[in-house]
């Protein structure tokens, strides 16, 4: 299953609370840019302000949106967070 790019909102994406986004002293997550790279298994690559920032529970967050609004269930799916270029 092949995602084109505009179906991968990275906005709604985010949680509904910018305070809940995770964040190191007065540094906050911001995510940039999603895409979808493969497609067996489906390979999502998100561009963040700091990869560092990301953590295993927000990783989790993520995917499992991903998984709700694509119907991902039951299907291996990998995620990278990459620093902006």
């Amino acid at each position: 299953m092949t995602l084109p790019p505009s179906k991968i909102p990275v906005r709604p994406l985010e949680k509904p609370d910018p305070k809940q986004s995770p964040a190191r002293g007065t540094r906050r997550l911001n995510l940039l840019y999603g895409a979808q790279v493969e497609s067996r298994p489906p390979r999502f690559r998100f561009t963040v302000n700091d990869p560092g920032l990301v953590t295993r529970d927000y990783g989790y967050w993520v995917e499992n949106q991903l998984r709700e609004r694509f119907g991902l269930e039951g299907v291996p799916v990998a995620i990278d967070f990459v620093r902006r270029a």
